[in-house]
C-alpha cells in the first residue's frame, strides 16, 4: 500500500510507535525502520500546498507519550476515588487489580518510549537540545519512576551525549544524581540504578557485559560459523599435538641419547674425553634449510619435503631442479608458499634469523645444536597448522564475515584476493569516515586558533578530492547549532577553500544539497535554521565564488515546500550586512534570476518581497552619484554613524554618494576611520560593541590593503591627539582593531616604525600609550618561533 495521504502516514506511525514501546528489546530495529521512513512526505489534508513528513509526526507522537504524566495522574485519581466509594470488598479488590494493571502498563510504555527516544537520538533523528530537555525534566521530577527513566535514557544515550561540548551540563546532571543518592530520598532500588549509571560514566560508558538484545539471522549464522571454525582449529591443534608426541628423533640430529617408546631417555655411561686433544672444526650447514612452510617468514617447516640438509645450490639450480618442480606435489604446505616475504611480520622461529635468497633461513653458531624443546615443537606444529587451516576455511570475499565480527586471533592472516570493486568500496568507506573525522578536527582547531591560512592548508592536504563534498556537509552540520561567530568563521573557511580552488563548485553544491535534504525536518528543532544556513552560505555569493544561478540549482528541492525563497532572502540580507542593499541588489540583477524560480506555483511574488523586505532586488538604478566635497562626506558620515544605523544603511549611503574610485583613496579612508571611531567613543571611553558592529564597514573598504590600513591608523592617531590622548583609549582601539581583523599585525608594526614627517604630530605620546600592545605582539611572536623552526 502506497503511503500517499496524511491518514495513512499517521496510521503507519501509530503501528510502528506502538510496537516500539511495547517491545523495547526491539527498539533498535524499530528506530532503524523509522530512519528509513524519515524522508516520506505527504500533503496535508486541509492544505494541499503544505506538506507534513514522517519525522515531524513521529516526534509529536513521542513528545505526547513523554508528557502523558498528567493524564495518567488524572486517571489514577479517578480510580482512587472509585476505590473509596466502593461499598464491598469484592469491588475494592477488582479496582485494586485494575489500578495495578494500569500502573504496570503505563510504566512499561514510559520506559519503552524512553528507550525508543534514545535510539532515535543515536540515529540523529533527534537533537541534543531535545535530549537535554528530557533529562532535565526527568531529573527535576525526582520521583522513582522518573529517576528510573532517567537511568534508562542515560544508559542508552550517555556515550553520545557526554561530549566535550555538553560536558558542563552533563556534569550538573550527575552532581544532582549524586546528591539524590547521598540524601537517600529515593528507594534503594533507584539509588542502585543511579550508582550503576555513575559507574558506567566513570568507565567511559563501556558496560560490564553486552546487552542481550535480539539478533538477526545473519548475526546468528555468523556466530555459528565462528564456533564451528574454532572447534575445527581446536581439533587440528589436538591432532597435531598427539602426532608430535609419537615422533622419532628429528632429522638432521647428530649423536645424543635416544628416547624409548615410553618417552624416557635411558642414562648411559660415557668415557671421559679431553676436549684439548680434539680438533674441532665448524660444520658446513646448508644455508638454505627451511624449518617451516616454504616461503612463510617466521615459521619453520619442510620446504623441500622434510629433509634436513643437502648440497647448497645456486638460485638458478634450485629453480631448475626436479625438487623445485615437484614441490607443490610433495609439500602439503606448498599452497601457503608466496614468492615474496610478508614485510608486516617476523614472528616465531628459533635462533637468530637472516635473509637468504628472498626467504628467512636459520643460521647456526658454532657449538649450537639443532634440537628444540618439546614446547617449541608443539608451538611450531600449532602455528604450522593454523595458517593451513585458515587457507582452507577462508570464505570467498562475497561471503566473508563483516568487519565487526570477532575473529579468532592468529599469528598470520592469509591474504585473500579481492575483486577491484570490493577494494574500491572498502577504500571509499574508510576515506569517508576519515574525511568526516579530519573535517571536525580541522574546523575545531580553526575556530580555536582562528588561523584561516593554516586551516585552508590543512584542507588542501586531505588528498581526497572526490570526497570533499563530505568536508562541506560535515562543516555545515558541525557548526550549525553553535554560536554565530563559529558559523561565520566556518563560512569564511569554506569561502577561502573555494577561492583557492581547493574545493570545486560542484563539491560545494553537492555537500550543500546533502545538508538541505534534511533541513526542513531540522526546522522543528532549530527554528532559525534558514538564518543559520544563510550565515554559512553568504560569503560565497558576495564575490561570486558561487553564482546565484548555481545556488538556485541546489535549492530546487526546497521550492515545493516554500522554503527556498526564505533561505535565499536570508542569504541576501546577510550579504547586505557586509556589502549593502545596493551592491547585493546589483548582484541579484546581474544573475538574471527571478523570484518566481524560488516560489511555488501560484505564490504571490509581491507579497513575498514585501514580507521579507526584498524590494531592493527589483528597484531601479541607484548609481547616480552626486558630486560632494570630502568635508561634506565627513560630516554626513559622522552624523549617519552617530544615529546608530545598521551597516546596510551605511553601505547604501556610500554607494549612492561616493564614487568607486574615491573609496580607494587615503582621503576617504581617513574620513571613514575617523567617523567610525568617533561613533564608538562615549564619555572618553571606547564602546566595544559599537566598534565591533561597524568593523565590517572598515573591513570592506580597507580590503586588507596595507597602505590603506596605515592611513586608517594615522587617522586614529590624529583623532586621539585631537582628544588630548585619553588614558588607554588608543590601546583599546588597537586591541579591538587587531581582534576583529581590521588591521593586520604587519601594518601595526609599520606604523610603529614609521618616520613620516607629516605624521609625527602626537606620534610620540601615541607610541608610549600602546607600549603594552606591542610588547604583547612581540611576546606572541617569540613564543611561536620555536614551532616555526
Amino acid at each position: 500500500m502506497e503511503i500517499n495521504t496524511e491518514k495513512r502516514l499517521k496510521g503507519v506511525i501509530d503501528l510502528v510507535f506502538e510496537k516500539a514501546i511495547d517491545e523495547p528489546s526491539f527498539s533498535v530495529a524499530y528506530a532503524n525502520m523509522c530512519k528509513c521512513l524519515m524522508s516520506i512526505k505527504v500533503a496535508i489534508q486541509d492544505k494541499p500546498n503544505e506538506f507534513v513528513n514522517f519525522r515531524k509526526l513521529l516526534l509529536i507522537q513521542c513528545q505526547r507519550e513523554f508528557e502523558k504524566d498528567q493524564a495518567d495522574q488524572a486517571a489514577k485519581e479517578s480510580k482512587e476515588k472509585e476505590l473509596l466509594e466502593a461499598d464491598t470488598e469484592e469491588k475494592k479488590a477488582i479496582i485494586k487489580i485494575e489500578m495495578d494493571v494500569a500502573e504496570g502498563k503505563a510504566k512499561r510504555r514510559t520506559i519503552g518510549n524512553i528507550r525508543f527516544i534514545g535510539e532515535l537520538f543515536k540515529l540523529k533523528m533527534l537533537t541534543e537540545n531535545i535530549m537535554h530537555d528530557c533529562l532535565f525534566k526527568l531529573l527535576k521530577a525526582q520521583d522513582d519512576d522518573s529517576l528510573e527513566c532517567l537511568c534508562r535514557l542515560l544508559t542508552t544515550i550517555g556515550k553520545d551525549i557526554d561530549t566535550q561540548k555538553a560536558k558542563q551540563r552533563v556534569d550538573q546532571y550527575f552532581q544532582r544524581m549524586d546528591n539524590i543518592v547521598k540524601s537517600k530520598k529515593a528507594s534503594s532500588r533507584v539509588r542502585f540504578l543511579l550508582q550503576a549509571v555513575m559507574e558506567l560514566r566513570e568507565h567511559d560508558w563501556v558496560p560490564r557485559r553486552e546487552d542481550n538484545n535480539p539478533r538477526t539471522l545473519e548475526q546468528i549464522h555468523k556466530e555459528v560459523d565462528e564456533e564451528r571454525r574454532e572447534k575445527q582449529i581446536l581439533i587440528e591443534k589436538l591432532n597435531t599435538q598427539h602426532k608430535g608426541q609419537h615422533k622419532g628423533p628429528p632429522r638432521g640430529r647428530v649423536g645424543g641419547p635416544i628416547q624409548g617408546d615410553d618417552g624416557w631417555t635411558p642414562v648411559t655411561k660415557t668415557s671421559r674425553i679431553d676436549p684439548a686433544k680434539m680438533k674441532l672444526s665448524k660444520t658446513n650447514m646448508d644455508e638454505n634449510i627451511q624449518l617451516g612452510p616454504g616461503g612463510r617468514p617466521g615459521f619453520s617447516g619442510w620446504g623441500r619435503g622434510s629433509s634436513g640438509g643437502g648440497i647448497k645450490q645456486s638460485p638458478q639450480d634450485r629453480e631448475n631442479s626436479p625438487a623445485s618442480a615437484n614441490r607443490s606435489a610433495d609439500n602439503r604446505y606448498a599452497a601457503l608458499s608466496q614468492p615474496q616475504d610478508n614485510p608486516r611480520i617476523n614472528r616465531g622461529g628459533f635462533g637468530s634469523r637472516e635473509r637468504t635468497g628472498g626467504r628467512l633461513t636459520p643460521t647456526f653458531r658454532e657449538g649450537q645444536g639443532t634440537k628444540r624443546s618439546s614446547m617449541e615443537d608443539r608451538a611450531a606444529a600449532i602455528n604450522a597448522v593454523k595458517p593451513s587451516f585458515r587457507h582452507i576455511a577462508t570464505p570467498h570475499p562475497s561471503n566473508a564475515p563483516s568487519s565487526n565480527q570477532q575473529e579468532t586471533p592468529e599469528p598470520i592472516k592469509v591474504p585473500v584476493a579481492k575483486s577491484h570493486d570490493d577494494v574500491s568500496s572498502s577504500r571509499q568507506t574508510m576515506s569517508s569516515l576519515e574525511v568526516e573525522k579530519k573535517t571536525k578536527s580541522i574546523v575545531d582547531e580553526y575556530l580555536h586558533i582562528q588561523d584561516l591560512k593554516e586551516a585552508t592548508l590543512c584542507v588542501s592536504e586531505l588528498s581526497a578530492s572526490e570526497m570533499l563534498h563530505l568536508f562541506v556537509s560535515t562543516t555545515f552540520n558541525h557548526v550549525l547549532e553553535r554560536s554565530e561567530k563559529a558559523r561565520r568563521q566556518a563560512g569564511q573557511l569554506l569561502h577561502s577553500c573555494l577561492k583557492e580552488k581547493i574545493i570545486s563548485k560542484d563539491s560545494y553544491i553537492k555537500g550543500l544539497k546533502e545538508v538541505l535534504e534534511y533541513a526542513e525536518d531540522m526546522e522543528i528543532d532549530i527554528p532559525k535554521i534558514w538564518q543559520y544556513l544563510a550565515e554559512l552560505i553568504s560569503p560565497t555569493i558576495q564575490d561570486g565564488s558561487i553564482p546565484l544561478k548555481t545556488l538556485a540549482n541546489a535549492l530546487q528541492s526546497l521550492v515545493v515546500s516554500n522554503k527556498a525563497g526564505p533561505l535565499v532572502a536570508a542569504v541576501l540580507h546577510d550579504a547586505s550586512h557586509h556589502l549593502g542593499h545596493i551592491k547585493v541588489g546589483d548582484i541579484w540583477k546581474l544573475s538574471g534570476m527571478q523570484w518566481s524560480s524560488f516560489l511555488p506555483s501560484g505564490a504571490n511574488e509581491q507579497e513575498f518581497l514585501k514580507k521579507y523586505n526584498l524590494e531592493f532586488t527589483v528597484d531601479g538604478d541607484h548609481h547616480a552619484h552626486t558630486v560632494m566635497p570630502i568635508e561634506e562626506i565627513r560630516e554626513q558620515l559622522e552624523n549617519l554613524l552617530a544615529s546608530k544605523v545598521d551597516n546596510e544603511v551605511v553601505f547604501d549611503w556610500i554607494e549612492a554618494h561616493v564614487t568607486q574610485d574615491l573609496t580607494k583613496t587615503p582621503k576617504f579612508i581617513r574620513v571613514l576611520m575617523t567617523a567610525v571611531c568617533k561613533s564608538a567613543i562615549i564619555d572618553s571611553k571606547v564602546e566595544d560593541s559599537k566598534l565591533k558592529h561597524h568593523s565590517v564597514v572598515l573591513q570592506k573598504y580597507l580590503d586588507s590593503h596595507t597602505d590603506l590600513e596605515l592611513q586608517a591608523l594615522y587617522a586614529l592617531q590624529a583623532l586621539t591627539h585631537q582628544l588630548d590622548h585619553p588614558p588607554k583609549m588608543l590601546q583599546r582601539f588597537f586591541d579591538m582593531l587587531y581582534d576583529e581583523d581590521v588591521i593586520s599585525e604587519a601594518t601595526f608594526n609599520q606604523w610603529d616604525l614609521s618616520n613620516d614627517n607629516q605624521e609625527q604630530e602626537g606620534k610620540g605620546v601615541a607610541r608610549n600609550s600602546v607600549v603594552q600592545f606591542f610588547t604583547w605582539l612581540r611576546e606572541a611572536d617569540d613564543s611561536a618561533s620555536p614551532d616555526d623552526t
